[in-house]
């Protein structure tokens, strides 16, 4: 398999979105450490942010259409360099 590294983001207005977004990929078979939520901060008015970090171009795909199914307002995806990623495979989801 030809691995991609890409990213796809979502924001989302409220906070259970992303929680039932992140329930959804893992219930799609994306990795629990593949994803990562960033809550806003709570002086803003800022969205929630979800990535979720794919090895393979069907993933990206999967991701951009689970995301859009869960209600996120906004997706992109980037490509990722060597390096990017700081946890440690098999950990938990990591909310900021």
């Amino acid at each position: 398999m030809t691995r991609n590294n890409t990213a796809v983001f979502g924001i989302y207005t409220a906070e259970d979105q992303a929680a039932r977004a992140v329930d959804t990929l893992i219930a799609a078979r994306f990795p629990g450490s593949s994803i990562s939520v960033l809550l806003p901060d709570m002086r803003s008015d800022g969205g929630t942010l979800l990535s979720v970090h794919c090895g393979a171009a069907e993933q990206v795909g999967r991701a951009k259409e689970l995301l859009k199914g869960t209600g996120a307002i906004d997706i992109a995806a980037a490509g990722e360099s060597a390096g990017t990623r700081s946890r440690t495979p098999g950990s938990a989801p990591r909310v900021a």
